[in-house]
């Protein structure tokens, strides 16, 4: 790592820094005045400066790099690296940590780890300048970037096909009517042209199939129809039984056969008197 450069101060400047940070010891005066100390070779005094600052700011990495930077002036490298150390807890992603941490484990024998910490630092940012001078010295290769992978083949394919004109189906051909007049399957059937004539009547009477006329049904009368359904609707009487000629309990067959046959002596009797009293039939006046 290059050696902090030298900066001289007039002795009002530093009292100046060293009453700024007395009055406020927990703001950020803590860094020009550690560097001062630093630049001027006073370790003692940036030291304690330093660790001031890393117990006002603990989050933060600066005070703790600062710090790495005393230790690595005076060649106490692993202090430095651990104040490194607990610089990256706070600050994984810090690329001066990261650059300061790879050169001092290059410089201790640690090639992987150190080479791994620089890589990081550059591409974290690849145009930083101290990064560049380390990667240099140790004579690391930053890798270059890589070339942009081409495109699927299933993409070009799909945008190929996408692009791709697809032609129009042709129109169906219809095949040419056979001469001995057999309707092709699926064609409309071809009427003969009209004539007056009685030969094309009777042709078309033969080509059109005769119908049959179903019997009409026959329709019932109004009066039966509506005598039906009251038919229908009147229950069946059952025929009244026979009932037997009344006859009184004295009555006498055979008197009732004199009684007849008396009557009918009377009658023939009555007959003969009117036989006698009309007398024969007299002659006409002419014979």
């Amino acid at each position: 790592m290059p050696p902090t450069p030298q900066k001289n101060l007039s002795p009002a400047e530093l009292a100046k820094l060293e009453h700024a940070f007395a009055t406020e010891p927990a703001s950020d005066a803590y860094k020009p005045l550690a560097e001062a100390y630093l630049g001027m070779g006073r370790f003692m005094e940036a030291m304690v400066v330093c660790k001031k600052g890393v117990k006002a700011h603990p989050n933060v990495p600066d005070p703790r790099l600062l710090l790495a930077r005393v230790y690595a002036e005076q060649g106490k490298d692993k202090k430095a690296l651990e104040e490194l150390a607990g610089a990256l807890q706070v600050a994984p992603s810090d690329k001066n940590v990261l650059r300061m941490t790879g050169a001092l484990q290059l410089k201790g024998g640690e090639a992987a780890a150190g080479k791994a910490n620089l890589l990081k630092a550059w591409e974290l940012d690849p145009a930083d300048k101290d990064t560049e001078a380390a990667l240099k010295q140790y004579k690391i290769e930053p890798p270059k970037p890589a070339a942009p992978e081409p495109p699927p083949a299933e993409d070009v394919d799909l945008a190929t096909e996408q692009n791709e004109v697809v032609p129009a189906a042709a129109p169906p051909q219809l095949q040419p009517e056979p001469k001995s007049g057999v309707r092709r399957p699926g064609a409309p059937a071809q009427r003969p042209p009209p004539s007056n004539g009685a030969p094309a009547r009777a042709a078309q009477a033969v080509a059109t199939p005769a119908r049959t006329q179903a019997p009409a049904p026959r329709v019932q009368a109004p009066a039966a129809r509506a005598q039906a359904p009251a038919a229908a609707r009147a229950p069946a009487r059952s025929a009244p039984p026979p009932q037997a000629a009344y006859r009184p309990a004295d009555y006498d067959d055979e008197g009732d056969d004199e009684e007849s046959g008396l009557r009918a002596r009377r009658r023939g009797a009555s007959e003969k008197e009117k036989k006698k009293s009309t007398g024969p039939p007299s002659w006409p006046f002419w014979c």
